[in-house]
């Protein structure tokens, strides 16, 4: 299966001078876990709500909370090709030790996938997997039973 299929909606993205309250309350509104940072239309970083949640616990003042993204985001962030599959993304995830993944052609930017995602499909394949081994089972010994019962 290729990445392409996991994503469902369009990016959760802001701007480099969004500020860390700004972009803590995108996370929320969004319902995400990490935002793209674009400019000029060019992915330019990543965040994560884990990366707010370092800058706040490291600044005892709050002041951080006012300073824009661009000073804490990670810039050039991995990413990978619609086209990748399923398994390279997990590789890719777990060899750089992240959890969300972009999803990017060129220039254009599809979507990001989380390490949640990539859970997800491999549950679901497991499931229809199962589904298909159960019917080799199943399906011949309905097809022969009596239509009366019995």
């Amino acid at each position: 299966m290729e990445v392409r299929k996991l994503i469902r909606r369009p990016p959760a993205t802001i701007r480099p001078s969004t500020t860390l309250r700004e972009a803590a309350r995108t996370l929320v509104e969004e319902n995400v876990g990490a935002l793209l940072i674009v400019q000029g239309g060019y992915l330019v970083g990543i965040i994560t709500e884990r990366d707010i949640v370092s800058s706040v616990a490291d600044d005892e003042s709050g002041h951080e909370l006012d300073e824009s993204v661009d000073g804490f985001m990670a810039e050039e962030p991995f990413h990978v090709s619609s086209s990748t599959s399923v398994g390279e993304a997990a590789r890719v995830m777990t060899e750089k030790g992240i959890r969300h993944l972009p999803v990017v052609d060129g220039n254009d930017l599809h979507g990001i996938i989380s390490i949640r995602d990539l859970l997800f499909a491999a549950l679901e394949e497991t499931a229809a997997e199962a589904r298909a081994d159960w019917a080799d089972y199943l399906v011949p010994d309905i097809l022969s039973s009596p239509a009366d019962g019995g």
